[in-house]
């Protein structure tokens, strides 16, 4: 389809409209068929304090395809933006969908709370009764009995008061910061304890008399770069 350009009437002779002028279409476009923008026009901008919507069965019919996927903020959407997987996110309690996703170390559960004091990620951490409200604390495996009560890691390094979330399954990172002595090579696979040292993990169990060894996960990977990891497993502790 050729191109063609807005007939004026001008002091009664008919002519074209110049390229660089806009055409005054009044109240709106009308046709018999679609109205075709082709790509030589440019795009279709609507200006600040305007709105794209439609009335009664009118609509919108975005495209995502091999030729073509709709934008947002100028990029464009992936194949799985559809209907029906939307329908299976947006479809409540009901909907299964899992098959649309995946979250990386899936398997770490976290429970929430609130910091009875200063915590540092990766401190080991007991819950305490403070005041009548349930807090989290640096656990200690040679403080008071209410300390020994390993329940998870702090996620988070947040000063006393603030809201905090523990994990308590699964595989976590530790600083050498958070060791007695960081993890080496030969410690792979070693178990990891709660030690005397507020918070710290220790590769040594505790066993001096008072003390209270509970075994807290198993190294699985060695210091590198000032990070190693260990998968927890929180077991029953012992008092020596």
């Amino acid at each position: 389809m050729a191109n063609r350009r807005v007939l004026v009437i001008n002091s009664g002779i008919i002519g074209q409209i110049s390229p660089t002028d806009a055409a005054d279409v009044g109240v709106g476009i009308y046709g018999a068929g679609d109205i075709a923008i082709t790509a030589a026009g440019g795009d279709v901008v609507l200006q600040a304090g305007t709105t794209l919507s439609t009335t009664g069965t009118g609509n919108i019919n975005l495209p995502n395809n091999g030729s073509a996927k709709f934008l947002i903020e100028g990029v464009a959407v992936s194949a799985n933006v559809t209907a029906a997987n939307l329908n299976t996110l947006t479809a409540g309690s009901s909907s299964n969908a899992d098959a649309l996703h995946t979250h990386a170390g899936s398997s770490t559960i976290v429970v929430s709370g609130t910091a009875g004091e200063a915590l540092t990620i990766g401190d080991l951490v007991s819950v305490k009764n403070d005041a009548g409200t349930a807090k989290f604390f640096k656990a200690d495996a040679n403080g008071t009995q209410d300390l020994k009560n390993v329940v998870g890691v702090a996620a988070a390094t947040v000063g006393a008061g603030a809201a905090i979330s523990v994990i308590n399954t699964g595989e976590v990172s530790l600083a050498d910061a958070n060791w007695d002595v960081a993890p080496v090579a030969a410690d792979a696979g070693s178990r990891a304890y709660l030690s005397t040292t507020a918070g710290k993990w220790t590769l040594t169990a505790p066993n001096a008399s008072g003390d209270f060894t509970i075994r807290v996960g198993v190294v699985s990977q060695k210091s590198v770069a000032g990070v190693s990891k260990a998968v927890m497993q929180i077991g029953e502790g012992v008092l020596n």
